[in-house]
């Protein structure tokens, strides 16, 4: 009678552990997911910002620079340090206004938003740098048509000048950026570690 009564209790101890673990392994793993949600959503507006301070230094030095410098010039070069202020005053309230958003506090995302959210960024990174190279040929464009212009070829060769030195700038940023927000693919692989895919669907995998 006492074995037995040892016995039933081992199997006792053993179901209120093995209820322990079914219970809140899931929430355990619900935490886990969360936090690296959490991280991913921090490393990608953390990188967002320093992208706006990059882009608001250079167009900063280009505005002051061109305030300075324009005056003293002429010809084609003065258009060029026109052409630079202007173009980097949008620069300018384009990296102000993208500080302020990535600043914000986020509002909190399940696993399939965190993963739609990191692609759509490196998306539009590289939808910028397709319209990078555009500027670039836009500029190239110009100073062909100042060799051929009897009117306007100082102000043709300016600007010119400036949009692709803008266009190619902007080329590089995009795609350094590009690249700064694919090293979070490793929190990416951390969420998507939870996900099987079958012929019968989309699943959750959750490990005990």
């Amino acid at each position: 009678m006492p074995a037995n009564i040892r016995l039933s209790g081992t199997a006792i101890r053993l179901f209120c552990a093995a209820g322990f673990l079914l219970l809140f392994s899931p929430l355990r793993g619900q935490s886990l997911e969360q936090s690296t949600i959490d991280r991913l959503s921090s490393r990608s507006e953390t990188l967002t910002k320093r992208g706006m301070l990059v882009l608001g230094g250079w167009a900063t030095g280009n505005i002051v620079s061109g305030a300075i410098l324009a005056p003293a010039s002429t010809g084609s070069r003065k258009h060029f340090y026109n052409m630079n202020m202007f173009w980097n005053g949008i620069n300018l309230g384009i990296a102000g206004w993208g500080y302020f958003q990535s600043g914000r506090s986020p509002r909190p995302m399940n696993r399939g938003e965190a993963i739609k959210a990191q692609f759509n960024t490196e998306k539009t990174l590289l939808f910028n740098a397709g319209l990078d190279v555009a500027y670039v040929m836009g500029g190239l464009y110009l100073i062909e048509r100042s060799n051929s212009s009897s009117g306007y070829a100082e102000e043709l060769r300016g600007y010119g000048n400036s949009v692709v030195l803008q266009g190619a700038f902007l080329f590089v940023f995009d795609l350094a950026l590009h690249w700064a927000h694919t090293r979070n693919h490793f929190l990416l692989e951390e969420l998507l570690a939870g996900v099987r895919i079958s012929e019968r669907g989309i699943g959750l995998r959750i490990s005990l």
